[in-house]
């Protein structure tokens, strides 16, 4: 799959699960991201991965917010901005998943945190990118008992 293709998934997912949160809807609906995609224009070519992206991150998204709160050492998740959250639980998931080498998911992370966040955002996005994917690297390189 083009990078270009997951590039732009990954910004209308950003931009979907920004839409979900300000809606209150924490998990994935066909019938809400259906509506999106049309509103947005979202392009038939990345309409499934975008679909994906948005379906598996919102499907555990009290789990990888946890993740995000135990990576996050001075803020509070609620405290965060609400695009920030959004990038870094996509990122989150994609990191669990290993959907892409990590230098990839963590710097199309920090493109969207500069696109779609404050001035902040992307070195803020990239620190707690950056341990996170730090400790999920520890926890799977740990051998099984």
């Amino acid at each position: 799959m083009s990078s270009n293709i997951m590039s732009e998934a990954r910004k209308f997912c950003v931009l979907f699960l920004y839409q979900s949160e300000v809606s209150e809807i924490y998990y994935f609906s066909d019938n809400h991201f259906q509506a999106f995609a049309k509103n947005f224009e979202v392009p038939q070519g990345i309409y499934n991965e975008t679909r994906s992206l948005a379906e598996q991150t919102l499907d555990r998204l009290e789990y990888y917010d946890k993740k995000i709160s135990g990576a996050s050492l001075r803020w509070k998740l609620h405290r965060m901005p609400a695009t920030d959250r959004a990038v870094l639980r996509l990122a989150a998931m994609e990191l669990e998943k290993k959907t892409a080498p990590k230098k990839v998911i963590i710097n199309e992370a920090i493109e969207l945190a500069k696109t779609f966040g404050t001035e902040q955002s992307f070195a803020f996005v990239n620190g707690i990118l950056d341990t996170l994917a730090n400790k999920i690297d520890a926890t799977s390189e740990k051998p099984s008992s």
